[in-house]
């Protein structure tokens, strides 16, 4: 199992508990238009019975007593027909609130376990990561520089070196974080998130930047395909495919650094999104380089 696999899964937990909540929330809403009908029902019987009663009543005042037989007739159906839809409505009302019950405790557990398969999932990826580190730093001829030497085998690696993945703009890298210089960055922790997004937004957005992105970007996926990969899946948002492009590959959105001297980076934009993938145990960061 690789990194990739694991990050997919913890999309795929993510997508498959939105799903079912869109399900749910269907169903709420279908049963509450059953409700307005039928109520609706309700009020055109209750209008027509008391047109039939009044038209009875001045049926027995003209005096014609042998020939209200028919009005009479008529009321008896529709106060019979008002008497089974209010029958009808309670059932529908028992029914809703039942499902409304096992709907809620359905999404408490859903939830639960899915917070609890995505932290997992994400241990496991950070576990890997280290792991994958680990054996770097042990093989035959690997120095605390990050340069490797020769193994066979094992292609040699610079473990902060740049990275120009197919398809991403020019002016792009992959930077290792290790190479940011952090030290004036002002966030500090998930106090500092007060933008209309928070830590977790932007864990999701990493996910979909190295799941979904940037292999479309190697492709040469459009954005409008990601627009409506979004609406299939009822995505939006901070937590949609198509922003997720824009927030990392646009000029005015995307991580910016300056190219410092001996190698080094200072961030110029996105310090929220650098201090989650730093809490988060990445690797490396989408920027654009600015010299």
């Amino acid at each position: 199992m690789n990194e990739r696999t694991l990050i997919r899964a913890r999309l795929d937990l993510q997508d498959s508990v939105r799903r079912t909540d869109q399900v749910l929330a269907e169903g709420a809403r279908k049963a509450a238009e059953v409700h307005r009908r039928v109520a609706a029902r309700i009020s055109e019987l209750e209008q027509l019975t008391q047109r039939l009663r009044a038209e009875l009543d001045a049926c027995r005042v003209s005096g014609g007593r042998s020939g209200c037989s028919e009005p009479r007739r008529r009321l008896a159906q529709a106060e019979a027909n008002l008497n089974r839809v209010r029958v009808a409505l309670t059932q529908v009302d028992a029914a809703r609130t039942t499902f409304a019950a096992e709907t809620r405790r359905l999404e408490i557990e859903l939830h639960s376990v899915g917070q609890i398969g995505v932290a997992l999932l994400r241990t496991l990826t950070g576990d890997l990561r280290d792991y994958q580190a680990m054996a770097h730093f042990s093989l035959p001829g690997a120095s605390g520089t990050g340069s490797t030497g020769a193994v066979p085998g094992q292609a040699a690696t610079v473990p902060d070196a740049l990275e120009y993945p197919p398809g991403l703009p020019a002016g792009f890298a992959l930077v290792p974080l290790s190479r940011i210089d952090i030290s004036r960055s002002t966030v500090t922790g998930p106090a500092d998130f007060g933008k209309g997004y928070s830590p977790a937004d932007l864990s999701w957005a990493f996910d979909a930047f190295d799941q979904v992105v940037l292999p479309g970007l190697r492709d040469g996926v459009p954005r409008d395909a990601l627009v409506d990969r979004d609406t299939r899946s009822g995505l939006s948002g901070t937590r949609s495919y198509a922003m997720t492009r824009s927030q990392f590959l646009n000029d005015g959105d995307s991580i910016r650094l300056n190219a410092e001297p001996g190698g080094q980076f200072s961030i110029a934009n996105g310090q929220h999104r650098i201090w989650v993938a730093l809490r988060d145990g990445r690797h490396s960061v989408p920027a654009r380089i600015v010299p």
